[in-house]
């Protein structure tokens, strides 16, 4: 337990690091990392606040087994907390390719780290979508090979679940390469494109304000020049 932006805190005789790092982040001024559980019925419909929700976070469910100092705050904390200021997040007002940072690595001053999209379209606004880039979570191809997408709404985060309802959980939440979050009640639709090979990596993301009508999913069409051959016979 620590007070929020206080200089107190109490470990009760557990000294491990995520606990440690947990309770000083409360202390700098974080809140809980927590998770939007829809039931896996959809990923931003009707659900409830899990706190601790997010299992990818320092200031979610603390657990050694997750990844310890892998567990960075997400880059909407960060900012929270001017260690990511507003000059290093992209604050997003027209629709364009936005290329981030892995924040999780070291020396990422030369690129931006994040991605905000207020979701009402108006800059003040206290409700927005925030996206982030990690690579510490190796062991993870969904984490390091796609984007992490939360609702923010003033202090409170929360990871969203792109893929709900699947097997793997929350563990396959990061929105993929290819793959388009589509938000049409605000006209908001969110694409990661490509991983660039950045030092460190860097990830494009498209954001596509307004009407959209053109994002359909892809089709495949197979054909051949006969219908009926023979054995060994090409086409």
């Amino acid at each position: 337990m620590a007070e929020v932006g206080g200089k107190r805190q109490w470990l009760n005789g557990v000294f491990d690091f995520s606990i440690t790092a947990h309770e000083t982040g409360h202390n700098l001024g974080a809140k809980h990392a927590n998770f939007w559980d829809t039931n896996g019925q959809s990923i931003n419909g009707i659900g409830v606040n899990q706190e601790y929700g997010n299992d990818f976070d320092i200031m979610g469910y603390s657990d050694e087994y997750l990844g310890g100092s892998k567990r960075h705050m997400s880059a909407a904390l960060k900012n929270q907390l001017n260690y990511l200021l507003d000059s290093d997040i992209y604050s997003v007002t027209t629709s364009g390719d936005y290329q981030i940072v892995a924040h999780d690595m070291q020396d990422i001053s030369t690129m931006k780290a994040g991605i905000k999209v207020a979701i009402e379209g108006l800059s003040y606004s206290s409700k927005k979508y925030f996206v982030d880039f990690r690579q510490l979570f190796s062991f993870s191809d969904y984490i390091s090979n796609g984007v992490s997408l939360y609702f923010q709404e003033g202090s409170l985060v929360q990871l969203l679940d792109t893929t709900p309802g699947s097997y793997y959980a929350k563990s396959d939440s990061a929105l993929s390469i290819g793959r388009t979050f589509s938000d049409p009640l605000n006209n908001i639709y969110i694409t990661p494109k490509k991983i660039e090979s950045t030092i460190p990596k860097s990830i494009t993301v498209n954001v596509n304000l307004g009407p959209f009508p053109g994002n359909t999913a892809p089709t495949l069409t197979l054909s051949a020049d006969a219908l009926t051959v023979g054995s060994g016979q090409y086409i």
